[in-house]
């Protein structure tokens, strides 16, 4: 199986927060994780998808905590939002021992329960962790991204040698943009088990979960919400025009998204505001998580002929790299805040983040060869907050890092990401 880049940063975090959280959509493979930490350092893993075990926890949480815990070992319990009481149990634990940690980890599919009981019960006492879809880099045994070199483009030293940039990387792009990321399907080749894998995904895991914590009882309609939000991945977000296909209102429609944020299905960029000369928009830009989700939306798993075909490549592009760099700050430590900009004259900018006290924005380009048209949106911003940018970049998925202008460079997606094993500093 796959090396996750958070398991270090887990561990740490285990030896500093008095307990620890870890959250996750379904099937990212948060249970295989905790199994295998359990498994190698003697703990003891429980999961309350278990109707007996859940039964026991309901029953006596504090007793059954202190029953299935070993002092200084440790305890892994998944699926703990279930019991509700757990949670104060803990909170026993953690405040008889405090300050040392307790290595008591508590694991949710989705963000929303989990965050909601430790608000009532563990504020202040937690490490909060999230667990993502396979990176491209954990997929190919890569390294370390450069999101933390971003400020200052001179760190960055590239040196071209063979396979760097050739077939493997070309492949194993393609694979990623047409599968995603989820560890259960990385080692599949039949493609009528990945078309069904991705068929089911909504009716298996998101559904079940929204009618469980949610009470989501228009169940067509809810799932017609899914299928728009992934067609309309990367562009800014409005209600209506999801609404109206949906056949709900758009304050339904809001409901809806706020529960698949909460499950990690989707996530929204705000707009970015900082002394702006020009009058922005306001709307938020809303990704879909993984790609394998955005093709299910196309009805179109296994090739990424029609979204070529269509343009859709370009939205699914986008959004992929996004959220490869939220995966790569948050396993890596690195912590940025994450923006897009638009204006109502019509500039944007796909991404942009605060980082070291600085900004860097980004635009993403599906396409091998850049032109000067491809600069216009970092030159607009460039114009408004030149003295606060050291530099800014636009990825694509070709194979050279090149200086454009005094401030732009064009880096290649592999090599950001981490995304091969051999480069060259």
């Amino acid at each position: 199986m796959f090396q996750r880049r958070i398991e270090k940063k887990l561990l740490k975090t285990l030896e500093d927060f008095r307990c620890v959280a870890l959250t996750g959509a379904r099937q990212v493979g948060k249970s295989y994780l905790l199994t295998r930490i359990c498994k190698d350092r003697d703990g003891v893993y429980r999961t309350l998808d278990d109707p007996k075990v859940l039964e026991e926890a309901n029953a006596d949480p504090l007793g059954w905590l202190r029953l299935n815990r070993r002092r200084g070992r440790l305890l892994v319990i998944d699926e703990a939002a279930k019991s509700p009481g757990i949670f104060s149990a803990v909170k026993v634990i953690v405040d008889e021992e405090d300050p040392v940690p307790t290595k008591i980890l508590l694991s949710s599919s989705g963000n929303y329960l989990l965050m909601r009981r430790i608000k009532e019960s563990l504020a202040g006492r937690v490490g909060l962790i999230q667990l993502y879809p396979l990176s491209w880099s954990e997929i190919i045994g890569g390294i370390q991204s450069l999101v933390a070199n971003l400020t200052e483009p001179d760190s960055i030293r590239f040196d071209k040698t063979p396979g760097i940039g050739g077939i493997e990387i070309e492949r194993s792009r393609e694979n990623i943009l047409t599968f995603g990321g989820f560890p259960e399907i990385q080692e599949k080749s039949d493609a009528g088990f990945l078309r069904e894998w991705s068929n089911q995904y909504f009716n298996t895991y998101i559904l079940p979960m929204a009618v469980e914590f949610f009470s989501v009882s228009k169940q067509h309609s809810f799932q017609k919400v899914f299928y728009q939000l992934c067609l309309r991945t990367s562009n800014l977000l409005n209600y209506s025009d999801i609404a109206t296909p949906s056949g709900i209102s758009s304050v339904t429609v809001k409901n809806y998204i706020e529960y698949f944020s909460a499950m990690m299905i989707c996530f929204e960029l705000p707009q970015f505001y900082l002394n702006p000369i020009k009058r922005l928009v306001k709307s938020p830009k809303i990704h879909v998580i993984d790609p394998i989700l955005i093709n299910t939306g196309y009805g179109n798993v296994g090739s990424l002929t029609l979204q070529k075909n269509t343009g859709a490549i370009g939205p699914l592009y986008e959004s992929w790299i996004v959220s490869e760099l939220m995966k790569c700050a948050h396993y890596e430590s690195i912590y940025p805040d994450f923006f897009t900009w638009h204006t109502q004259d019509g500039s944007e900018v796909d991404l942009v983040f605060r980082l070291h006290g600085n900004y860097v924005p980004i635009e993403i380009k599906y396409k091998k060869r850049l032109g000067k048209r491809d600069l216009s949106g970092l030159r607009s911003w460039l114009e408004a907050h030149d003295s606060e940018t050291p530099a800014a970049y636009i990825v694509y998925p070709g194979h050279k890092f090149d200086q454009l202008s005094e401030k732009i460079w064009a880096i290649p997606d592999f090599l950001l990401l981490g995304a091969f094993s051999n480069r060259r500093t």
